[in-house]
């Protein structure tokens, strides 16, 4: 055989062996990691969510404080003008560990209103029931606190309501206090492996 027909041959070989790889990369099953961090619907939250990766952003972008620290949960920012969500780029709630990094985002829609079509795939036993409630957060001597009680739409949440509720006592400043709508809602551990599950109520990954 000639050097050019060997070369030829050669060429060939490597191309086949090229397709060959591709087929079976292509043909290999997605992640059955129970943690689901490496699942199509995980990559493209983190991709649509990477600005928010420190919580010092999300705060440049209208997401507030909403509870304090919780075990095996993290920290809540929510920004109420992201109901029923348009985009996986616009969740409703971040949540960021101890250090401020962002672990998961929780989508919220209103009760009876349609869920995003990535999300309507997720497994059901994620999603969740929110009934209507007031997120506040109040100053007492010096010292924040978060709270949330259920509420009505119909009465606005101001301070003389909450302290005439005994919501808040009267010595303390408002800071903040919003309505809380009904909702429908799904938290994604996107940022942080969940070995509960990618949509679990708690992620034992968080003290």
């Amino acid at each position: 055989m000639s050097s050019r027909g060997a070369a030829l041959s050669l060429a060939l070989f490597v191309a086949l062996l090229l397709l060959c790889s591709a087929v079976v990369a292509s043909a290999e099953p997605p992640s059955t990691s129970p943690d689901g961090y490496d699942s199509s619907l995980a990559r493209s939250v983190r991709h649509a969510t990477a600005r928010y990766r420190l919580v010092v952003w999300a705060r440049l972008d209208g997401y507030v404080q909403s509870t304090d620290y919780i075990p095996s949960f993290g920290t809540m920012y929510v920004n109420h003008e992201r109901f029923n969500p348009a985009s996986l780029e616009q969740p409703t709630v971040l949540i960021y560990d101890a250090a401020g990094r962002l672990t998961g985002c929780g989508y919220q829609f209103r009760t009876g209103d349609p869920v995003l079509a990535q999300l309507s795939r997720a497994a059901s036993t994620g999603w969740y029931d929110i009934p209507s409630h007031v997120h506040y957060n109040i100053a007492i001597d010096g010292k924040l606190y978060y709270a949330q009680q259920p509420w009505h739409a119909a009465d606005a949440p101001t301070r003389a309501a909450l302290v005439e509720r005994r919501l808040m006592p009267a010595n303390a400043t408002l800071r903040y206090a919003f309505f809380h709508p009904p909702t429908h809602a799904i938290v994604i551990w996107a940022w942080l492996p969940n070995p509960n599950g990618l949509s679990a109520a708690e992620n034992p990954s968080l003290p």
